[in-house]
C-alpha cells in the first residue's frame, strides 16, 4: 500500500497544473486542449488537429501582439519557408470557424500577419 501510495505522489509532483483563463480561452496545458467560455460557463470544447492547437496557443500566447506567417510557420511546423505560408492561411480560416461566435478576435494584419485581440 505504502508503495502504491508513494508512486501516486510522484506521478502527482510531475504533472503541472497549467490551466488558465484568457478572454473567452480557456488553455489546458496538461490535456493540450482549449475551451470556449461564454459568461463564465463553458460554451463547447475546441476540437483542434494538433497544428490547430499550436498556433491557437501560440497566439493565445502572444494575444495582442501580431505574428508574421513566417514566425507561426517556423515555430508551429519548425520550418521556415515563404512557399508554405498559405497553410497557415488556410488553417486560420478553420479556426475561425471552429471559435465562433469569438472569431472576429482572430484578426488578419494585411501583409504582415495574425493577432489575437482579447480586450
Amino acid at each position: 500500500l505504502k508503495a502504491v501510495v508513494e508512486k501516486h505522489l510522484i506521478n502527482n509532483e510531475n504533472q503541472s497544473f497549467d490551466v488558465r483563463t484568457i478572454g473567452p480561452f480557456k488553455v489546458d496545458l496538461n490535456e493540450q486542449s482549449i475551451l470556449l467560455i461564454d459568461d463564465g460557463k463553458i460554451e463547447k470544447s475546441l476540437e483542434l488537429t494538433l497544428k490547430e492547437y499550436k498556433i491557437l496557443k501560440l497566439l493565445i500566447d502572444n494575444a495582442g501582439r501580431v505574428l508574421s506567417r513566417e514566425k507561426i510557420m517556423e515555430i508551429v511546423w519548425e520550418e521556415s519557408s515563404d512557399s508554405l505560408t498559405r497553410t497557415v492561411d488556410m488553417h486560420i480560416s478553420t479556426l475561425r470557424k471552429k471559435i465562433k461566435p469569438h472569431s472576429n478576435l482572430l484578426e488578419t494584419k494585411r501583409g504582415v500577419g495574425y493577432i489575437l485581440n482579447i480586450s
